[in-house]
């Protein structure tokens, strides 16, 4: 049409615009031919090399399952026909208890330590040493059962007072004093020895006592983190004394020391240890072990102390 506009749209190639020119395009890239042969040895060597590793890798793990294998059943036999030192009754719970004054220059050894599940040392001050002597044999004690590695229990021996108890203050200062000494001197009980309570008051404060040292000590397990329990042991009276008490020293104590002496010593010719068995009289050994274990039902916690000493006497030698 005469005067008519032409429209032109974009991006649109009209008639009259030259074509694109394609010189702008990237050179092509130069490809590099490998022989097939060259190929084929390089997927073998790849598919050797993994195949050792995973060799090499199943190896060791087979040899490793295999030597914590052997240990285990090494470490279980070990364990089964080699008791740790200084428990030759660990197995079968039972207790073997050395009592140790540390006098007279006198030393345990290793070879007394390793028959043994307790020590107990006895001080002759009420909760401390005397002199440095028995202080160095006391070190020396601790020192050798540290240095072999044992687990036998050190416990002190404290002496029983009717009139220390008896006063709440000094109740508490005497409690308090152990559990220091205790914590002092890395022990592992106390043992409540010597004195008899003689009256249903002494009884009942005697009870009042072991209950709250037991109570302290285990306020103690719990600040210093101490895993295992700190023992308490009790020197029992005579049957006919303690048949009223003895249950309430079961609930706070781990074992009592039977009374195998004869306390009223009533033969004069006879030594005052009485025999292991006795068909006539209630004074022997076995006769003892039989009614505390009737009474209280519990034999595993019950002591036999057997003295080795010597004693003379006047009226035998001219028999």
């Amino acid at each position: 049409m005469p005067g008519a506009q032409q429209v032109r749209y974009m991006n649109i190639a009209s008639a009259q615009d030259p074509p694109p020119a394609y010189n702008h395009c990237p050179p092509e890239e130069t490809l590099v031919m490998v022989s097939v042969e060259k190929e084929i040895r390089a997927i073998s060597t790849r598919q050797t090399r993994n195949l050792l590793i995973k060799k090499y890798t199943r190896g060791f793990l087979i040899g490793f399952l295999f030597c914590v294998i052997v240990f285990l059943i090494s470490g279980a036999l070990w364990k089964k026909f080699n008791p740790p030192n200084g428990s030759p009754n660990s197995s079968c719970n039972k207790r073997v208890i050395g009592y140790y004054q540390g006098t007279n220059n006198r030393k345990i050894t290793e070879k007394q330590i390793e028959k043994l599940t307790h020590i107990i040392v006895k001080l002759d001050n009420m909760v401390g040493f005397e002199s440095d002597e028995q202080r160095f044999s006391f070190l020396d004690l601790k020192n050798k059962v540290r240095t072999m590695k044992s687990d036998v229990k050190i416990m002190v021996s404290i002496d029983y007072w009717p009139d220390l108890i008896t006063d709440s203050e000094k109740r508490s200062e005497l409690i308090r004093s152990i559990t220091n000494f205790i914590l002092e001197q890395q022990l592992d009980g106390v043992h409540l020895t010597k004195g008899t309570p003689n009256s249903p008051q002494e009884n009942e404060n005697y009870i009042f006592f072991i209950r709250e040292l037991r109570y302290k000590l285990e306020k103690l397990e719990k600040d210093s983190l101490r895993k295992i329990p700190y023992i308490v042991s009790v020197k029992a009276p005579p049957f006919s004394q303690s048949r009223l008490i003895i249950h309430d020293f079961l609930k706070y104590v781990d074992f009592l020391e039977l009374e195998i002496e004869d306390p009223l010593q009533l033969h004069k010719i006879t030594p005052p240890i009485p025999p292991l068995y006795s068909t006539s009289s209630n004074r022997s050994i076995d006769w003892t072990m039989n009614t505390f274990s009737c009474e209280t039902g519990e034999p595993s916690k019950l002591n036999i102390v057997i003295p080795f000493r010597g004693i003379h006497w006047i009226l035998t030698s001219k028999a």
